[in-house]
């Protein structure tokens, strides 16, 4: 194949014309790139925000992960596949889409889980009493929490889209606590981030207030 006709396919081109979308996974906003995703090879991609085409997004678009962009990808780059003309799009029913494509199994066996936990845990309240119940229910959401954590540990690793922090922080303080926190020390996860860390401490002790609260009723008086 001839040079032009590599040209006219788009390849070695910087500005070829095919377009395609991904999704943000890191982006540093002191220095201005980050790292897209790309929807249909998962091939990590870098950008730099001065390659976004309209200089107003630039000064107000922050392309935080889960922001999904439409570009071209420059392949002559000798540091690596870089994208240019890019384009910062509403993709909230394609992201919507993307994470019931990547929940998948694990979304269903984790559905499955919290009702058959929920089922289990009425048995139980019902054969035996609210403190049992109380205890299997804990139990049922540890667990599911443990499962939270540790796919966002595989879809970190595999540079995909994440779970909110909310979304963590969340299932922490409905009860989740030791779960959450074995598994920040087991897989190692989320133990850099200095607000997330804060934001866990914070849970714990509120809860930890509230335990102590509830156990002094049981103090003797006088």
């Amino acid at each position: 194949m001839t040079t032009t006709s590599l040209a006219t396919a788009g390849f070695g081109s910087p500005a070829a014309s095919v377009r395609t979308r991904g999704v943000v996974t890191r982006f540093d906003p002191k220095r201005g790139f980050g790292f897209v995703v790309v929807e249909r090879t998962r091939q990590k991609v870098f950008f730099h925000v001065s390659a976004i085409r309209s200089a107003a997004a630039q000064s107000r678009s922050q392309p935080a992960p889960g922001v999904v962009l439409s570009f071209q990808i420059d392949e002559t780059d000798p540091r690596g596949p870089r994208a240019i003309e890019i384009t910062v799009e509403d993709g909230s029913a394609w992201l919507v889409g993307r994470w019931m494509r990547l929940a998948g199994v694990w979304g269903v066996l984790a559905a499955l889980g919290l009702v058959l936990g929920g089922v289990l845990t009425a048995w139980v309240g019902v054969r035996f009493g609210v403190v049992e119940a109380v205890a299997v229910g804990l139990v049922v959401w540890n667990g599911f929490t443990a499962s939270l954590f540790a796919w966002d540990k595989h879809r970190s690793v595999r540079d995909g889209c994440r779970l909110p922090e909310a979304a963590l922080l969340g299932a922490t303080a409905l009860g989740g606590t030791p779960a959450a926190l074995g598994m920040m020390s087991l897989i190692r996860h989320k133990t850099r981030k200095t607000p997330f860390r804060l934001a866990m401490w914070s849970i714990v002790t509120v809860q930890s207030l509230l335990i102590l609260v509830w156990l002094s009723r049981f103090l003797p008086t006088g």
